[in-house]
């Protein structure tokens, strides 16, 4: 039977047993027959790989791909591997994880490094600290990054006995840190230098004494590098028995070794070719004191043995300068003096201006110029922009502050941030920006940007806020309570918000309020989860205390509280306790007043800013709220030549001198980028297109002693008691109620003011 199977295969041609016929009906060996079977199979799972990556990347041809797949999985074990990983996972290459898996991580790394755009090296997240970074070693279901693994696989070191990340072991399988095992190999290199310079100096002296040399090495050479030097000369060099000359390293340790009472003769000098005693050494050069002390310049003896030249040949040779005219001066190559130097070089190279330089590109150039080198390397030639970059670009270019700008470009997120823009990296949308935080610098190109028209123009303070108020509500302990926030947040404040700027009211307060209530709730709530207890369970003491402790800003928290209790998220029987009511706030007189008016009148050395921000507060009892966002088109002029500024959609006449102060608004602090474009506002903010904060100003008029809360209380409580409330509202431009309670505060009574005017 066995004989009768076996036959001449017609693939590798040996008589051996045959295992059937092939597909053209020739008989084939088992070996051939697996061989055939493997090869289709390979190039089965060569298809689905190509696959897989053309969905990922399309415009990779499959010679790139084919090219990748021999140079990482050429063996058929790592290509069934790959293919096999890429069957149960076809999304690896745009979700990763692609670095988990040898074979494929060396596969994405080939395909990037062969021109793909979409597909790269996508690390794992760490189980440990959350961080997108390559596992160091596998934990469970997870795995830990290196650093983190670094951080719990620690022992004490056997010989530091510091607790260290476990990198050696010693003969006896103690752990050694890296630090240790450093300085170990570092001091057994420096003993076989040692053990090679003593060989040597013994051939030439036998009498030095092994410690002497090994003290004389401690100074001259303490490490490696310096050591291995000297070793490599002195087995280049001649023996150190000869008198010749030598480099300046061996110099120096023969010139030590006969301190130490070593017989051997010492080094040459260069100039002079005696022995080279005393020595002095400078950089590369070996002299004797007197070679050392002559100036190769004018031959005098009285120059600093480590210096080249005499202190006065080193400022060149001296002779009347061909420009000014002034004698015995220190000349250059071109015959000028060192004044008439450096008027002449410091010059840019490109606008040829005389300015401070720097090095850019091969040439010195001014810091201006230097700033559009820069610029073009984020943004690319001036020609090839956009119309609102082009706007930008003159906007940055025009700044009077080139080195700050340059520093802005070249450090801050914002200057990555451009680059990747122009690049066509990035979308030049307010998502796109989004997603690069909360940063200032970006927050000052988005202001940027929507000034030049480049973005449109939106509010991003509700999507901050929604930010902000996410990360708020993550800190309350308690799930239940959470929800309860999230709801009111979703349902009683962002809708204010959103309806407030939807009405194309200003954002200036109402973001940064809601900010403070979200906190005071947080706060609120964690006092009393302190306590063990939640908002279902909480009792009338927390809310009492929690009030009671002092200060206006915990009232913030009450808006919350009467939402819950009005849908039954607080404990039955439970109250929120009444707002405190209002009454007038401390004032000064008016005497007090009107000094600090006077001063806003005659003082020039305030800012003309501040001037007209501090008289619309102590004069006319304006918050800041509303000065800061008056605009330019706010300011008229009557018929009569009277300035009449709009306060809320109330005219209110503005006289000398604040009627022309006014009128050279907007007044520029600096000289900034946001500096050269225009600007609606009267008192601009330092980001392009946005007002001065009312914080901002109120911090401005502090700095000259100017409360302003206090100033605009004592005005209108001065007010109030002198006018009557509808005068009142019109003047200062608030409603009836408001005036009417100002009134009230104030000690004014108006109920007979209409019949005095009947008595009249």
């Amino acid at each position: 039977m066995t004989s009768a199977n076996r036959a001449t295969c017609a693939h590798c041609g040996v008589h051996r047993r045959v295992a059937g016929r092939d597909p053209d009906g020739l008989a084939w060996c088992v070996p051939c027959k697996l061989s055939h079977r493997g090869a289709a199979l390979d190039a089965a799972r060569r298809w689905r790989i190509i696959a897989v990556v053309g969905e990922a990347d399309p415009s990779l041809g499959t010679e790139v791909v084919e090219a990748a797949l021999e140079a990482t999985a050429g063996a058929r074990t790592t290509l069934r591997r790959l293919a096999d990983h890429l069957d149960a996972h076809p999304e690896v290459f745009s979700i990763g994880p692609t670095s988990n898996v040898a074979v494929v991580d060396r596969f994405t790394i080939a395909l990037a490094a062969a021109g793909s755009t979409r597909i790269a090296t996508i690390d794992p997240i760490c189980s440990r600290c959350g961080r997108q970074r390559r596992w160091h070693a596998r934990v469970g279901a997870g795995g830990e990054c290196g650093s983190c693994w670094a951080r719990v696989h620690r022992e004490s070191c056997s010989v530091c006995a510091r607790p260290r990340c476990v990198n050696h072991r010693d003969a006896d399988g103690r752990p050694v840190c890296e630090r240790c095992m450093q300085h170990e190999r570092r001091l057994r290199r420096l003993a076989e230098l040692a053990a090679e310079i003593a060989g040597v100096v013994h051939r030439a002296d036998p009498a030095v004494a092994v410690v002497d040399i090994g003290a004389v090495l401690d100074k001259l050479a303490p490490n490696v590098p310096a050591r291995a030097l000297i070793a490599r000369q002195l087995a280049a060099g001649p023996p150190l028995s000869a008198g010749v000359h030598r480099l300046a390293p061996v110099a120096r340790l023969l010139d030590a070794l006969r301190v130490a009472g070593a017989v051997l003769p010492a080094a040459t000098c260069t100039d002079c070719g005696e022995a080279a005693q005393p020595l002095v050494t400078y950089r590369s050069v070996v002299r004797c004191m007197p070679c050392a002390r002559s100036c190769p310049g004018c031959g005098g003896t009285t120059k600093e043995p480590t210096k080249p030249w005499c202190g006065r040949c080193e400022r060149g040779p001296r002779g009347t300068c061909g420009d000014c005219g002034r004698v015995d001066r220190p000349r250059d190559a071109n015959g000028r003096c060192r004044g008439c130097r450096e008027r002449v070089e410091r010059r840019c190279a490109a606008c040829d201006i005389q300015a401070p330089r720097t090095w850019v590109l091969g040439r010195w150039v001014c810091q201006r110029c230097a700033l559009a080198v820069d610029l073009d390397s984020h943004l690319g030639p001036a020609d090839a922009l956009a119309a609102p970059l082009v706007v930008l670009r003159d906007a940055i270019l025009a700044a009077d502050n080139p080195t700050q700008v340059r520093s802005w470009l070249r450090d801050s997120a914002a200057g990555k941030v451009l680059a990747s823009v122009a690049a066509g990296e990035t979308a030049l949308t307010h998502t796109a920006l989004d997603a690069f935080g909360a940063d200032h610098s970006v927050m000052h190109l988005r202001s940027l940007l929507v000034a030049v028209a480049a973005l449109p123009a939106e509010d991003r303070s509700i999507n901050r806020f929604e930010v902000f108020a996410g990360e708020q509500v993550e800190l309350i302990d308690d799930s239940t309570d959470r929800s309860v926030v999230r709801a009111w947040l979703r349902w009683q404040v962002l809708p204010r918000l959103r309806a407030r700027d939807e009405a194309g009211k200003t954002m200036a307060h109402s973001a940064n309020n809601a900010r403070r209530s979200v906190r005071q709730v947080v706060l609120l709530l964690g006092s009393v989860h302190g306590q063990g207890r939640t908002l279902r369970t909480c009792t009338q003491v927390d809310f009492d205390s929690w009030f009671g402790a002092g200060g206006s800003i915990r009232w913030l928290a009450r808006p919350f509280l009467v939402w819950a209790t009005a849908r039954s998220h607080l404990a039955k029987g439970v109250a929120v306790p009444a707002s405190p009511p209002q009454a007038l706030r401390p004032v000064i007189d008016a005497e007090q007043r009107w000094v600090v008016a006077r001063r806003l009148v005659s003082d020039d050395t305030i800012s003309v800013d501040i001037r007209v921000a501090g008289a619309l507060v102590v004069l006319y009892a304006q918050p800041l709220a509303r000065v800061a966002v008056l605009k330019s088109s706010d300011i008229h002029r009557s018929f009569d030549g009277t300035v009449i500024v709009d306060l809320a959609g109330n005219p209110v006449p503005i006289h000398e001198p604040f009627s022309t102060l006014i009128g050279l608004l907007p007044h520029r602090r600096s000289n900034g980028v946001s500096d050269q474009l225009d600007t609606p506002w009267l008192f601009p903010g330092r980001h392009a297109g946005h007002h001065c904060g009312p914080v901002i100003l109120g911090e401005r008029l502090r700095a000259i002693g100017i409360e302003p809360l206090l100033m605009r209380n004592s005005a209108r409580a001065q007010l109030a008691g002198e006018i009557p409330p509808a005068m009142l509202g019109e003047i200062i431009g608030v409603n009836a109620n408001t005036a009417t309670r100002w009134a009230a505060m104030s000690g004014g009574s108006w109920m007979a003011y209409p019949a005095d005017l009947d008595d009249r």
